[in-house]
């Protein structure tokens, strides 16, 4: 509540803050998937999750090909969810 009564440069501040500290606990988390999958299987329910979500957002990639290559800055942007809405309202 505090943040809310901030300025409005100072709220983006923390935003950002608070969006890098998110994006590194994202990356923990891909990190330990993928150490997670190497020790079990690849038929493990987290592994069998972000498998089948890959394939579907690879199989929209393909069934759409001028839009396929927005797929590459897609890892960037499952880190970086948060930041996306730091942009300053106009005025």
């Amino acid at each position: 509540m505090t943040l809310c009564r901030c300025k409005s440069d100072k709220q983006v501040s923390i935003a950002g803050y608070m969006s890098t500290a998110y994006a590194i606990i994202m990356l923990a988390v891909t990190v330990g998937i993928v150490v997670q999958t190497s020790q079990d299987s690849w038929t493990s329910p987290n592994a069998m999750f972000i498998i089948i979500i890959t394939a579907i957002y690879v199989l929209a990639g393909l069934l759409h090909p001028e839009e396929f290559m927005c797929l590459m800055p897609g890892v960037l942007y499952f880190l970086c969810i948060p930041s996306g809405k730091l942009c300053p309202s106009p005025g």
